[in-house]
């Protein structure tokens, strides 16, 4: 069951900052929690219905029929143990605004984890376990409660770290999936070690900030951290980890939970599947252009697509992503490809003959090809 008090209070800090319509239903239909206070207390009918039969998703268009009490917008179950405890909707055209009702309905499961989490905290009174639900899930938090927390825990509080989450411990004791991580020679005193609210691992890796080449030298480290915490993990017989993803680096403890969730976006990209060690810096743009508002880029993007057919672009995103993979090497994106570098040349003569831009050899132009390339990955 949602609480109305939480619903309503999340729901104002969500409308405060962005300019959309949310609803927050009960399992019988009640709206809870919304923007517009008028219809707090009616009953919105496609709510109920998700709810009695299980239903993963309810788009209203406009024009479509609809019961009193319900406007065009996305509606979607909130889930909780594999149980429908309410449902959440946002209030518009359906195709702008399903992605942000799933990142809130997101958001509200982790909520209800947080607050099953809080409870348990309360009755166990484990230091350890409420600084990660401090850093990680407590939006609350203040500042001056984290780092004497972290202090009593004997943790650095002006270090900088980056998160690695190990994906796939959920299943196995907490204790030997510590042990394994903490016995990798790299580890440190100061690398702080969680169990997360949905049973995968993390680790806030300490990163020296002093080189002269720091993301460079960050990378290597935490690759040689994660390469090193891999053979651990398997030498005490755990080999299901599915992935390591790797967020960015923070240096205030109350911005840890940013680059946690900076490594769940990372470890979500499904076209990364044979990447085990997934680094969120190699992925900054893509990330920055999914936050962007659609209609942006649609009106930026989608008149250069109507310029090519689907080939065109199927043959643009296949060739742009071996050239990308391959430094921009002709010869080397022909060979990911299996094609002859003329075929290569060709592909990209036609880039040059419909937009007239050279990414071979012009910054600004790879740099707009990577957008319209991202832009084509949104609408896929």
């Amino acid at each position: 069951m949602i609480s109305a008090e939480i619903a309503q209070r999340f729901v104002d800090r969500f409308c405060s900052k962005l300019p959309y319509n949310v609803n927050i239903m009960d399992t019988e239909g009640v709206i809870i929690a919304c923007r517009d206070q008028y219809r707090k207390g009616t009953y919105h009918d496609i709510a109920r219905r998700i709810v009695t039969d299980r239903i993963a998703e309810v788009l209203i268009n406009e024009n479509d029929p609809r019961p009193p009490g319900v406007l065009p917008g996305a509606n979607l179950p909130i889930v909780h143990h594999d149980r429908i405890v309410g449902v959440v909707g946002l209030t518009g055209p359906p195709h702008e605004v399903k992605h942000v009702a799933v990142s809130v309905k997101i958001a509200i499961e982790q909520i209800l984890d947080y607050e099953e989490f809080k409870e348990k905290l309360a009755r166990r009174q484990d230091r350890k376990r409420l600084l990660v639900t401090m850093l990680l899930y407590d939006d609350q938090a203040e500042r001056e409660d984290v780092e004497a927390l972290a202090r009593q825990l004997k943790y650095s509080t002006n270090m900088a770290r980056a998160p690695v989450v190990i994906f796939g411990t959920a299943s196995l004791s907490e204790h030997d999936v510590r042990r394994a991580v903490q016995s990798n020679p790299l580890h440190t005193e100061q690398d702080m070690t969680f169990r997360c609210s949905d049973g995968n691992t993390v680790v806030f890796r300490c990163v020296n900030c002093c080189s002269t080449r720091m993301l460079g030298e960050m990378r290597s480290e935490l690759d040689q951290y994660v390469r090193s915490v891999q053979r651990r993990l398997i030498a005490a017989g755990i080999d299901c980890v599915s992935c390591f993803a790797v967020g960015s680096l923070q240096t205030e403890l109350l911005a840890y939970r940013r680059g946690f969730h900076h490594a769940l976006w990372v470890a979500s990209l499904d076209h990364l599947p044979n990447e085990p060690v997934r680094f969120f810096y190699d992925h900054v743009e893509q990330y920055l252009i999914r936050f962007l508002p659609q209609e942006e880029l649609a009106a930026i993007f989608r008149p250069l697509l109507q310029l090519f057919g689907s080939e065109q672009v199927a043959l643009f995103r296949e060739t742009f992503e071996a050239l990308c993979a391959s430094d921009m090497s002709v010869k080397q994106a022909a060979g990911l490809l299996g094609v002859h570098r003329n075929t290569i040349l060709y592909r990209l003569a036609g880039l040059q003959r419909i937009l007239g831009i050279d990414p071979l050899h012009n910054v600004s132009d790879r740099r707009m090809l990577s957008l319209l390339y991202e832009f084509t990955a949104l609408r896929a």
